[in-house]
């Protein structure tokens, strides 16, 4: 029929409570009270773990990190920041988590500095990425778990508090509706004349 419009509607969830891996985050990557002076200082820091830990080189850890943080799209809010890249020489995900001793100055969203920060190494796999990203700002929309975080002085307090958080969203993702504002919906348009 000439003029008429065909409309596809696909739904692709990215997060229901928790897809990602059970193991996403190690006691290794968990790098509580950091005393770091500025980004740079963090970035040096961040790579060493993540080179020690993947068997990586510290200077491409570095420079994808610095490329990831040359702008002001890393932060969430509230403090908090996720410095995200993806390599495509990875075989596995790296990810560390690090609470700062104090604030790095930084331009943010809503102004406050951030002492928490998720870094996130990614394989070349865009889904994995986006999923451990939305898990992360989900878990972040939770002032009590983000003040726990910069309580924590061990990594085994701070993996507690993720489970417990993790735990807590599990629960509330069986109640959710069928259309959550967690789905992605997406809606192609073709024969348009």
């Amino acid at each position: 029929m000439e003029g008429c419009l065909d409309v596809v509607v696909s739904r692709a969830v990215l997060y229901k409570g928790g897809m990602v891996s059970k193991g996403w985050l190690k006691a290794g990557n968990v790098l509580p009270a950091v005393a770091a002076e500025s980004l740079e200082q963090l970035i040096a820091i961040v790579a060493q773990n993540m080179a020690e830990v993947g068997g990586i080189d510290p200077e491409r850890v570095s420079q994808a990190f610095r490329r990831a943080t040359a702008g002001e799209n890393f932060s969430l809010g509230s403090g908090v920041a996720i410095p995200h890249t993806e390599d495509p020489g990875l075989e596995e995900t790296l990810v560390c988590l690090v609470t700062t001793a104090a604030p790095l100055p930084l331009l943010t969203l809503d102004g406050r500095a951030p002492d928490i920060f998720l870094f996130i190494l990614s394989k070349p796999d865009p889904h994995a990425h986006l999923v451990l990203l939305a898990h992360w700002a989900r878990l972040a929309q939770s002032r009590t778990f983000l003040e726990g975080l910069r309580r924590s002085a061990t990594p085994d307090e701070v993996l507690a508090l993720v489970d417990a958080a993790e735990l807590r969203h599990r629960a509330h993702a069986g109640a959710a509706s069928p259309r959550a504002s967690h789905d992605l919906v997406l809606i192609s348009v073709s024969g348009e004349k």
